[in-house]
């Protein structure tokens, strides 16, 4: 029940998190226009690497570690204490080696600097402490008020292109007090712990295993944008920033059960219920294909026409990076999957090689592609990318799981999710897209796809039934 109520948090925010940027996404494409956002992608994409530098892998190491010390308070706080000293020292290096690289640039200097910003508020980001003792209401409650306020002060205060500094100090701010927001709760939870210098250079050896997988993703999601920004354009950048922002959007329904499940498969993992962990594991593996397959279908037939009525005429070069970037959401679905398996099991070792592999890959194909097709080579780049990490995941992992339970039901969601694209694309086709209609896509799409399972007999429509009555009572 426990998992049910975290993951009705992590949604709720998680929908919300989707509705604000539907509001806003055309809003400040209009107002800002396409070379405005695309020097917002652009600096931010930067910002964001060293961002993830001064994270040093605590998203994944922290939460494990206090997911598995939850019930000890003293054990709970000295980790914490430890970690978070850990994390100032290695931020406050990061920023000054951002500050120095915009000095030596002299280009963009205040766009850089103001979204230097989110690189400091990332040491006040506790949400890793809330995650491992599975507290996500006070996330989500937190995530909502800032995302609200932040919305309110857009709509306010950005009305035009020169408006872009304004734009991303609220985007900026809103990282650094929303961060801070979360001191008083934590309080709450944890007492005075004394810091010291041996657990420190521990904590920062550990993070660092799991820092590898991280960075090497940034590779081939953040620093793909500044690369597509210095070879093709920023205008290009902002086009494949606005298809990546849209995908993630939809790909936080993913996320938000991996988050929930992570701290949970790890908690059990620690009461060595190793054939528990398999048996929820497939179940979990089962729900992510399940939503992912119409997610896929649905974007991929929509895309053409949504795009510039979304975005606006100025991105109708959205469509097409969407369309393509819509066939990542299955490769995406089975590595939030196993890398959930992979991190709660200890074989984080192996989880990097993935990963790193995916990020040479990455390197040597996907930016081949940008020189060669620019903006849509780009895009193909990410979605062969997380082919290949998936595909290569799957493989270390044959002798561990069976591949037979893992995809049963796989052609079974395939099938179903291509009946629904069949005819979402025929409703763009024939009519004039607008808001009616995308409501009317979605909710005959989701009969089409629902009635296919049910037809097929699935064991994951009783069970979603089955929770939704346990929900209840």
């Amino acid at each position: 029940m426990k998992i049910l109520k975290n993951y009705f948090w992590n949604m709720s925010y998680q929908i919300f998190a989707i509705i604000v940027p539907i509001i806003l996404f055309p809003y400040v494409n209009r107002h800002l226009g396409p070379t405005s956002v695309g020097i917002n992608s652009y600096t931010y994409a930067f910002a964001q690497i060293f961002m993830v530098i001064g994270d040093l892998g605590v998203a994944n190491y922290g939460t494990k570690l206090i997911a598995q010390h939850r019930n000890d308070i003293h054990e709970k706080s000295r980790i914490f204490s430890n970690i978070i000293s850990m994390r100032f020292i290695i931020v406050f290096l990061a920023y000054c080696l951002y500050e120095f690289y915009v000095v030596i640039t002299g280009k963009y200097v205040l766009f850089y600097s103001l979204q230097g910003i989110i690189i400091l508020a990332s040491i006040f980001d506790f949400s890793w402490f809330f995650m491992g003792i599975e507290k996500f209401k006070i996330i989500t409650i937190r995530n909502m008020t800032v995302r609200f306020v932040t919305l309110i002060l857009i709509f306010a205060f950005v009305k035009y292109p020169k408006d872009l500094w304004i734009y991303i100090l609220i985007m900026s701010l809103s990282n650094l007090f929303g961060n801070l927001i979360m001191i008083k709760p934590l309080t709450n939870e944890l007492h005075f712990s004394k810091i010291s210098f041996k657990e420190i250079i521990k904590h920062l050896k550990f993070s660092l295993i799991y820092f590898i997988p991280q960075v090497s993703m940034q590779v081939y999601q953040t620093l793909y944008k500044f690369i597509l920004g210095s070879i093709v354009g920023v205008e290009a950048a902002g086009f494949f920033d606005n298809s990546d922002k849209l995908v993630n959007l939809i790909l936080t329904i993913l996320s938000s059960l991996s988050m929930v499940i992570l701290p949970n498969i790890t908690h059990k993992v620690s009461e060595k219920s190793v054939e528990d962990v398999k048996t929820f594991f497939y179940k979990y593996f089962d729900y992510m294909m399940f939503l992912s397959f119409p997610m896929m279908a649905g974007l991929s037939a929509i895309s053409l026409k949504f795009a510039p009525w979304f975005f606006g005429s100025q991105f109708k070069s959205v469509g097409i990076l969407l369309m393509i970037e819509s066939f990542d959401i299955i490769s995406v679905g089975i590595g939030l999957a196993l890398s959930s398996y992979f991190i709660s099991t200890n074989q984080i070792f192996k989880y990097n090689f993935a990963i790193i592999s995916g990020a040479f890959f990455c390197l040597t194909v996907g930016i081949s592609l940008i020189l060669v097709y620019g903006m849509i080579g780009s895009m193909w780049g990410i979605v062969l990318t997380e082919v290949f990490i998936s595909t290569f995941e799957i493989i270390m992992l044959r002798k561990q799981l069976s591949m037979k339970k893992l995809f049963a039901h796989f052609h079974y969601y395939a099938i179903s999710a291509l009946l629904l694209f069949i005819v979402v694309l025929s409703f763009s086709l024939l009519f004039r897209f607008n808001f009616y209609l995308l409501v009317l896509q979605v909710i005959v799409g989701s009969i089409i796809y629902i009635s296919c399972i049910w037809l097929f007999k699935l064991p994951i429509v009783f069970e979603v039934f089955n929770v939704l009555n346990r929900f209840k009572k």
